[in-house]
């Protein structure tokens, strides 16, 4: 039976159903339908559409509620499938329903309707069709007189769904669409005002610059009657400046299109003006507040274009915070001192006395409040002037009588905090201590001016100028009888002392008698004290601990409650306390109290079956406290290391438990027989965890163990059985698949090897194999290879029973090359490395020279034998270099051997692979002996063209390798002027490789002599050669790498004479100018913080995608487009990222925001993935902004995730599709969790169209995003 005659066999059965008199057969038809409608392989001919669509349209004049309603929605299920004809007639049904007399099919027409609309597929032609043909249906529906509320209002919505989802493919019916939406702006119903303007808005998106212009122009001309008028009607002034504001903070057609900046500001041009006015005239405190409501949406929209009206709309916005002419705050002042003496509950209570049921002039403040804080977030670029101007205006106003109106007062300060913190991230990080040279004074925070830049000081001056009657108003909210504003208050003290350190210091006497009250005060939430307790113990950390010393008996008290509170989070917010107080408590030596705050840890410690996560803080206090404290404590270390030991039987606990008993080891500040008496019991744990399958509990066993073995005190005790047991794991631990285990494990078997020789000496040979086997992996570097080298060092030095000799050490770490059963697999590049590397750890460890010179004869010789395999002649190569490098005295006495001849003779190989390793090996023995090889290697760099791209990699070599022997940087800088010519003949070289070779030995070598090699690298960049000036860009790139801080000043002055070759002809200049700037920004965004003005505009014109860099090339019989412009746009898209991260204060986020949704539509895959990075850490950082542009943000995103791969797609391509649907899931998941996301109609259709297109991989997403957050880290603020 084909699959046609099979769905035909089962639409009769369904349709038969459906005429059945049974209520539950009809519904279980329509149900089962739906489910055969999802089916891909079910189709429907010609005859069952008709029969269907028929039967379904009779069905929604059912007798039966849930009958109507599933039949609705199959309706929008079978207007995707079915042919245009049938989809004319149904839609022509749905009108006659539309048009009757009856309410009830009138309502039902409409649903119907609308449910259709929305499952129609855009960009179909035959979907336009039909939207064609409904849209004048609808408009006629619309305009008749007898029409009930409820489908007038639906009309308009699916007005405005089609204007959304084919606005654009409907462009000749636009007019007519406004005409019929304009009429609605008259009609009483404020519900059907209110769609109206929102389908203005939506058709204002998509209309031509022509109709959109005489949209402004017919309201402007409402609005400028209505602000001239002496008398007028409300409810007119309410639509016409509210379908203003809706109208202008909608139309991305004027706002958002950046193709046509002037409009931008001929719309703000029209408009405030207006506004503005009307504001300073108007008396109606409700129209005052539309049009406040109208300013805070331009600033949120188009905060740029504002700038122009700057001064007018904050005298304005200034003037309405403060508006309340029903209310004199005259006596506030005295009235406050005279609550100090006097009750503060009836002192408060004086203020809400005051009440008028008439009075709406708070809604006027409040808006006003709101429309400051969008001046605030919006302008990151002025937050200087922010904090000037704004910062005193808001506390003057702290005051406010209105509860709502004080809340949204005190959050927009909050926000302008939060914006500081966002420009200076460092502020507490950077008090000074006395290692700090260069300090001031802010405040009374000593701040070290190494870790802060100019702006960022200026920032924080400003803010300690605004201290006194910060901190005077906040008391006095911490004081208000109301738990809102003591909470927000609590909440800005907090964000104070994360952004000004020390800033309650003279202030703390009034600030802890309203923490207590606070925690005491049995009326206040639960929630309330929590955040009191987050903002202490933020303080905590900001501020000296000296100034708590007084406090400490009154601090305990409360705290000592916390803890013991029968609610679990307030006791974890308690138990956090604790950590720090102890801290405090240890730093000013006052050990008092620390009986009475580990009595209440300890008794949370005992409590088994209390919440996870106190559990967990209550086990990482105590040993906190136990670490810190031992002789305040001496009697109850032994009770406590038995609960300790009794929570890691406990796999809920066992992990914070090792890491608590890592602490008090790792400090040596417990008596050592106490924790000697507890290791026969403790080591057995440790080794049974190195077997779980648990990373973070393996590397906090390792951690323990290595603090044990630091430990002196503990060494003979150590020496045990016990021990031998954990020595035992060892091998099964060391391999690639984890690094930082492993190099944690080799670590401790450094340190076993030295302390345990006997125990450890019957492991050797299998801790061995494991060495060898991770020796021949390519991820051996780094830090990893340096801990694999000391191990081997250990084993030289030590007294190992069975102690391997030199070559019987040096044929097992060997023996991946010799071997002949693994010799023949192709080892990595970096096995040959690590390896000889080790080869030569051996011979400068073991001192012996004569074995050492005739290892190094052996391995010429097998360098040179006719008869080694390449795989023996490479690794002879890489040994004899690194002999050179780590032991040169080896070449030093014996001329018999002369490896820089070897390496040279190899350079005629026809081997790629043995000549770069020895260009390297040569470089190797430079970095041993700089006066004897270097010469010889500029020598043949001058005398030999043909090598010379090898020799330059030797030279590299050398000036790359970390070396602080004053004696190689002499040699370096006698030779500097020898080599600079040298590196500059090379410069010219079409091959990018070459050249980044010479920039980088440039870019070192400036560093160890700028004096004399920086003026002669500025002059190169006014080179005739477009690879010179590439050369010279990207060697400042590597200056700028370096840690070293002596240059920088020469940098921040000279910089910008290399940026401003972003403007060069040559793609590949400025290709290296963008990776210049994002390295700048990465490593010192200092040094081009204060030039972004001029580099974004050039930035962000590198994003496009220029049709005239696109090329076709022929490829066989195929045709294949190569564009030349994309590593250019990856380069401006990853250093927009940087930017975003490292300098946002000083980029307008809106352009930042239109530029980067080019790269939400570019073609190619890398750069999409990019943009949906830069967007999600976008949404963290600005997360409002990103919402005012979700019209224009979730359209790419719709349609990335609608996407579909070929049938014929190679599996590279589906996993590619895949994973950049990914990436969009991740991208809408990080917005959906931002405040007021869920009042976003374009976020919640994502997440629909998301959970209905790859329900997997949303779960998928889910899953890995709730598994990175389960941190591996110890308990933090």
């Amino acid at each position: 039976m084909t699959a046609n005659t099979s769905s035909a066999y089962i639409v009769a059965q369904l349709i038969e159903k459906m005429n059945n008199p049974d209520n539950d057969f009809r519904f279980m038809a329509i149900n089962d339908l739906m489910k055969e409608l999802r089916n891909e392989t079910f189709k429907l001919d010609d005859d069952a559409e008709w029969k269907v669509t028929r039967a379904l349209v009779k069905l929604l004049d059912d007798s039966n509620g849930e009958v109507q309603n599933l039949a609705v929605k199959c309706l929008g299920m079978i207007a995707k499938v079915i042919n245009q004809a049938q989809a004319e007639w149904l839609l022509e049904k749905l009108f006659e329903l539309i048009n009757s007399s009856k309410e009830e099919q009138e309502d039902i027409g409409c649903i119907s309707l609308k449910t259709v609309i929305a499952n129609l597929v855009p960009n179909l032609v035959a979907s336009t069709n039909i939207v064609r043909k409904c849209v004048p249906n609808i408009r006629t529906a619309i305009d008749a007189k007898k029409r009930s509320m409820s489908s007038h209002v639906d009309l308009l919505e699916i007005l405005g769904d089609i204007l959304q989802r084919f606005g654009s493919s409907i462009w000749e019916l636009h007019p007519d669409i406004q005409s019929t939406l304009l009429k609605q702006l008259s009609v009483e119903r404020p519900a059907i005002r209110k769609k109206a303007i929102a389908a203005l808005g939506l058709l204002g998106a998509v209309a031509s610059n022509d109709l959109f212009k005489q949209t402004v122009d017919i309201i402007g001309n409402g609005e400028e009657s209505i602000c001239n008028s002496d008398v007028h009607s409300v409810s007119e002034q309410h639509r016409e400046i509210q379908c203003k504001s809706v109208l202008e903070s909608s139309q991305q057609g004027m706002i958002f299109l950046f193709e046509i900046p002037k409009n931008n500001f001929l719309v703000l041009s029209q408009v405030l003006p207006h506004l503005i006015q009307f504001l300073r005239t108007a008396k109606d405190d409700e129209l005052r507040e539309s049009a406040l409501q109208c300013i805070e949406t331009f600033l949120y929209r188009c905060p740029k274009e504002v700038n122009a009206f700057q001064t007018d709309v904050h005298n304005v916005l200034s003037d309405n915070l403060c508006y309340d002419p029903n209310y004199s705050y005259e006596g506030d002042d005295e009235d406050d001192e005279a609550m100090e003496v006097e009750n503060e509950e009836d002192g408060e209570a004086d203020e809400d006395d005051y009440s008028d049921d008439d009075d709406m002039s708070y809604k006027v403040r409040r808006a006003a409040a709101k429309a400051i804080e969008a001046m605030i977030v919006c302008r990151h670029d002025q937050l200087t002037a922010s904090v000037a101007t704004y910062g005193p205006l808001l506390i003057s106003r702290f005051k406010e009588r209105e509860e709502n109106v004080r809340i949204d007062v005190i959050s927009a300060y909050i926000n302008l905090l939060k914006e500081i913190h966002h420009a200076v991230p460092n502020a507490v990080k950077s008090l000074a201590d006395e290692s700090d040279m260069e300090t001031e004074m802010v405040g009374s925070a000593r701040l070290s001016t190494a870790q802060l830049q100019p702006d960022q000081l200026n920032l924080l001056r400003l803010l300690s100028e605004q201290l006194e009657p910060l901190l005077k108003a906040v008391i006095k909210q911490m004081k208000h009888k109301s738990i809102r504003s003591r909470q927000k208050a609590f909440e800005l003290s907090t964000q104070l002392v994360r952004v000004l350190p020390d800033s309650l210091s003279t202030s703390m006497d009034q600030f802890i008698p309203r923490v207590v009250a606070s925690l005491n005060d049995k009326g206040c939430s639960a929630q309330m004290k929590i955040d009191t307790l987050a903002f202490f113990t933020q303080t905590l950390i900001s501020h000296n601990p000296n100034i708590f010393v007084p406090h400490l008996d009154v601090i305990v008290s409360v705290l000592v409650s916390s803890v013991k509170d029968n609610f679990y989070k307030l006791a974890s917010e308690g138990l956090q306390l604790a950590r720090y107080l102890l801290d405090v408590m240890a730093e000013t030596k006052s050990d008092k109290q620390v009986p009475t705050v580990f009595d209440a840890v300890y008794e949370k410690l005992l409590v088994a079956d209390t919440d996870q996560e106190v559990k967990e803080r209550a086990i990482d206090v105590s040993g906190h406290c136990l670490a810190l404290f031992p002789q305040s404590l001496a009697s109850r270390l032994q009770q406590t290391f038995g609960i300790l030991l009794e929570r890691l039987k406990n796999e809920m606990t066992r992990l914070v438990a090792i890491r608590s008993f890592n602490e008090i080891v790792a400090k040596q500040t417990v008596p050592p027989e106490h924790v000697i008496s507890i290791l026969p019991q403790l080591l057995p744990f440790v080794a049974d965890f190195l077997k779980k399958n648990q990373r973070a509990l393996k590397i906090a066993s390792l951690n323990f163990l290595r603090s044990l073995m630091a430990w002196p005190a503990l060494s003979n005790a150590l020496n045990s059985k016990e021990m031998e047991l954990i020595i035992t794991e060892f091998p099964q631990l060391i391999k690639d698949a984890d690094l930082t285990i492993t190099q944690s494990v080799l670590k401790c078997a450094s340190a076993c090897v030295t302390m345990f020789p006997q125990q450890f000496a019957s492991h050797l040979s299998p801790i061995l194999e494991s060495f060898t086997i991770l020796s021949q992996s390519p991820l051996l570097q780094g830090s990893t290879l340096t801990s694999a080298l000391d191990f081997v060092r250990a084993i030289v030095h030590s007294s190992l029973p069975n102690k391997p000799s030199f070559e019987e050490l040096l044929e097992t770490l060997c023996s991946p090359i010799y071997n002949t059963s693994t010799s023949n697999a192709a080892l990595p590049k970096q096995a040959f490395h690590s390896i000889s590397a080790e080869l030569a750890t051996v011979a400068a460890t073991s001192e012996s020279l004569s074995e050492a010179q005739h290892l190094a004869s052996q391995l010429a010789k097998q360098l040179t034998a006719s008869d080694s395999s390449e795989t023996v002649r490479l690794f002879a190569i890489y040994a004899l270099g690194e002999l050179g490098r780590r032991y040169p005295k080896v070449y030093d006495q014996d001329d018999t051997i002369k490896p820089a001849s070897l390496m040279v003779q190899v350079f005629n190989s026809q081997s790629e692979e043995m000549k770069t390793a020895a260009a390297q090996s040569l470089g190797a023995l430079a970095v041993g002996n700089i006066e004897k090889f270097l010469p010889f290697i500029l020598e043949q760099i001058n005398t030999q063209e043909k090598r010379q791209y090898l020799l330059l990699h030797a030279l590299k070599e050398v000036i790359a390798w970390d070396s602080t022997e004053n004696i190689s940087i002499d040699v370096l800088k006698a030779q500097s002027d020898e080599i600079w010519k040298v590196l500059m003949a090379h410069a010219t070289r079409e091959e990018e490789g070459t050249r980044n070779v010479v920039a980088e030995c440039l870019g070192r070598l400036c560093v160890i002599h700028p004096s004399t090699l920086f003026p002669l690298i500025k002059q190169q960049i006014r080179s005739d050669s477009a690879a010179v000036r590439c050369t010279v860009v990207t060697s400042v790139k590597f200056m700028i790498s370096e840690e070293k801080t002596t240059f920088d000043a020469e940098l921040q002055a000279n910089i910008g004479d290399f940026l401003d070759l972003i403007k060069d002809d040559n793609l590949e200049v400025r290709r290296v100018v963008l990776a210049l700037i994002n390295s700048a920004a990465h490593n010192k965004p200092s040094l081009i913080r204060e030039r972004l003005p001029v580099l974004l505009p050039s930035i962000y014109e590198e994003t496009r995608t220029r049709k005239e860099l696109i090329r076709e090339v022929e490829m066989g019989p195929f045709k294949h487009q190569v564009d030349d412009g994309l590593d250019l746009r990856k380069a401006a898209f990853e250093c927009m990222y940087t930017l975003l991260i490292s300098c946002l204060e000083k980029i307008d986020v809106f352009e930042f925001i239109s530029h980067m949704e080019n790269g939400l539509r570019d073609g190619h895959h890398d750069v999409r993935l990019l943009t949906y990075l830069m967007l999600s850490k976008l949404v963290t950082l600005c997360s409002q902004q990103v919402l005012s542009r979700m019209d224009r943000i979730a359209e790419p995103l719709r349609t990335q995730m609608m996407s579909k791969v070929k049938s014929n797609a190679v599996k590279q391509e589906i996993e590619k599709n895949e994973e950049i649907k990914r990436a969009v899931i991740r991208v809408v998941l990080t917005i959906q969790r931002v405040p007021d996301a869920d009042k976003c109609n374009q976020v919640s259709e994502l997440l629909s169209l998301i959970r209905s297109e790859c329900p997997h991989l949303l779960e998928s997403v889910q899953r890995d995003a709730h598994r990175s957050y389960s941190t591996d880290t110890p308990m933090d603020i």
